[in-house]
């Protein structure tokens, strides 16, 4: 859900995406299918910050009434729906996979559309084992040169969490169980009225004009 918050290596950020384009249908799509979300960072307000810097956002009332916060637009982030979608499949909260799992963990709590989401994320990561395990292969295979394993080595597997966020699993995959460990847990969510609002923000830094630049100075 828009203002859904991920913790991530003890940071928290929160999701801001068009609501409609989350919606998952009938069917267990999304309309587009390959729509990405955008992941912002809270932090805490620095003390040199002034009220007219347009590249955050100040949140209170809905986090914490004691302690003033930002998301820091500039710092934003893409990342795949489907490792968030993840978290809706586990009690804790936390993105992960069992590929030798069947059933889903509270599977009796999820509406229909949800239950085929699943179906859907599950293929895409059984696809992508196959990838790990061929990666595997080469790099074990003793009549490949040096040079050749090397290169497979320095090429990133097709999976959008290492240049995301920092402190995302760089190696998720564990072979011996079949599972995918992300490292993500949703938290808690910042509601409606407040998450639209921080989602109109949003769109309003990114639409923002540019103006040229004296370097003179």
């Amino acid at each position: 859900t828009n203002g859904d918050i991920f913790e991530i290596n003890q940071k928290e950020y929160v999701l801001l995406v068009q609501p409609c384009n989350l919606s998952i249908r009938i069917t267990g799509s999304r309309q587009p299918e390959t729509i990405t979300g955008i992941l912002i960072e809270i932090k805490k307000i620095p003390d040199d910050i002034n009220d007219k810097n347009f590249d955050y956002f100040k949140v209170r009332e809905f986090l914490d009434d004691s302690k003033d916060f930002i998301l820091d637009f500039p710092t934003y982030k893409s990342i795949d729906l489907d490792y968030l979608d993840l978290c809706i499949f586990s009690e804790e909260g936390i993105s992960g996979i069992d590929l030798e799992t069947e059933r889903i963990e509270c599977e009796y709590f999820l509406q229909d559309p949800i239950k085929k989401r699943y179906d859907k994320v599950k293929k895409k990561f059984s696809k992508l084992e196959k990838r790990y395990i061929a990666f595997d292969e080469i790099k074990n295979n003793k009549e490949i040169s040096k040079l050749t394993k090397n290169i497979v080595k320095s090429v990133k597997l097709p999976f959008s969490l290492y240049d995301c966020v920092k402190g995302l699993s760089a190696e998720p995959y564990n072979k011996t169980n079949r599972t995918f460990t992300l490292g993500i847990k949703r938290t808690r969510r910042i509601k409606s009225p407040y998450s639209d609002d921080l989602l109109q923000k949003f769109m309003l830094y990114l639409s923002r004009n540019g103006f040229e630049y004296d370097f003179s100075n």
